[in-house]
């Protein structure tokens, strides 16, 4: 489906900003004088397509003009430069509790946010049941919303944005106040809204909710385009960017296993720019069948007996290290994950110029059909408190495909040979 939903050329917004307030009055009556503003630039030069029937992720830090982009594409600001185009009924949870009256009851509530939104007293009574039952807020609904926590406003504001039969629909972290049950109902009906056709755009500090629910990313850094594409890619970016800034960024994949197959002891050396590193570190990398020189060259079926070996030479002392890897699908879902403090193995400290190998040998779990990846962070401290070294975001795929019987069945992984019993009730 290519239909562009969601069309932004050029947009801009600017914001005069004042010392005081009565200098706006100052500059009013007297434009000739030297201006007593100065100009803030929100945004800049923002291009981006949305495709109908597309789950498109924003991320960025707080401040970076991703709330401010969204409220321009709802309508709510006009832009200061370019042009937008937003095609369908569009809907939106950019702020709770905007639109709602918080001294009328939730019902109230319902009537008037449909009202807004374009629909006939008759369309918005057909749907009130629906949005009651969805919010799961039925003994409170008749209560004024004042008196609602700011997880129950979410319920409310999500289930009236849901129901107006939005062509568009726009989240900007209204989510993070949700907890853990309807969370997952918002998502499962995001993922369904999309499956439908419709355009969705997502906004979260969440990067695993961003891969997990969006195909392709915008990362917005001081009111400019930093980078948009792949939503697994940019949110790599982006993560390192936090952890490191500037000094070195993580990029596209790095060797795959074919490529560093080999003897016991061959390492494929990672180059600089595939990983991200603090302290200063050199990486080299080796992944296969647990003892085999070479064989990678079919995909593994699952319940296989492998080693994951990691080599650093360390440019500074680390007093704590302690390792973490994890196995990552397609969706960028964690299938699995180790950690040597978690699992009870601590290691020595590690001196200035000394090279460590990290093997982890262990048999691969029975995986659904499909494409994995490794990810490895390495840290000097405790879990509840460390410092990143080193991080490898997707530095090995492989491909899993299990046998014939099995590549029939769904989910993330395998049950091993489960038994089961079948007992007579007697009545």
């Amino acid at each position: 489906m290519n239909e562009i939903a969601i069309r932004l050329e050029g947009v801009g917004k600017a914001y005069d900003i004042y010392a005081r307030p009565s200098d706006r009055i100052k500059e009013m009556f007297h434009p000739l004088r030297r201006p007593l503003h100065r100009k803030f630039q929100a945004l800049e030069g923002i291009d981006l397509e949305v495709r109908r029937g597309e789950a498109y992720g924003i991320v960025g830090r707080n401040g970076s003009g991703k709330s401010t982009l969204l409220q321009i594409i709802a309508g709510v600001l006009a832009p200061s430069t370019g042009r937008v185009e937003a095609r369908g009924r569009l809907a939106s949870l950019l702020e709770l509790g905007v639109g709602f009256d918080v001294e009328c009851t939730g019902l109230e509530n319902i009537r008037t946010f449909c009202a807004i939104n374009g629909l006939s007293p008759d369309e918005t009574e057909a749907r009130i049941e629906r949005i009651v039952r969805f919010s799961e807020l039925e003994a409170f609904i008749q209560q004024p919303v004042k008196r609602y926590s700011s997880g129950m406003f979410m319920r409310l504001a999500f289930a009236c944005a849901t129901h107006i039969d939005p062509d568009i629909f726009i989240v900007d972290e209204a989510l993070a106040v949700g907890d853990m049950n309807f969370v997952q109902k918002c998502f499962r009906w995001m993922r369904d809204f999309v499956a439908d056709g419709g355009t969705l755009l997502f906004v979260s500090h969440d990067m695993g909710s961003v891969r997990s629910i969006a195909a392709r990313a915008l990362w917005i850094d001081q009111g400019r385009v930093r980078e948009q594409g792949n939503a697994r890619d940019v949110t790599d970016h982006y993560a390192a960017f936090m952890l490191y800034g500037d000094a070195r960024q993580s990029v596209v994949a790095a060797p795959s296993p074919t490529a560093i197959a080999g003897t016991e002891d061959a390492f494929a050396p990672v180059p600089d720019n595939k990983y991200t590193v603090r302290n200063g570190a050199r990486c080299a990398l080796r992944f296969g069948r647990a003892g085999a020189e070479a064989g990678l060259a079919r995909p593994f079926d699952g319940n296989e007996l492998v080693e994951y070996a990691l080599r650093v030479e360390f440019e500074a002392d680390v007093a704590r290290p302690m390792l973490g890897v994890a196995i990552v699908n397609a969706k960028a879902v964690t299938v699995c994950h180790y950690n040597t403090e978690i699992y009870g193995r601590r290691l020595p400290p590690i001196r200035a110029g000394e090279t460590r190998v990290f093997r982890l040998r262990f048999r691969l779990p029975n995986l659904a059909r499909g494409f994995y990846n490794f990810y490895t962070n390495l840290v000097d401290g405790e879990y509840a408190g460390n410092e990143s070294l080193c991080m490898l975001n997707g530095v090995c795929e492989f491909e899993v495909l299990p046998p014939a019987d099995l590549g029939k069945l769904t989910g993330l992984v395998y049950l091993e040979n489960p038994d089961i019993v079948v007992e007579a009730v007697q009545p």
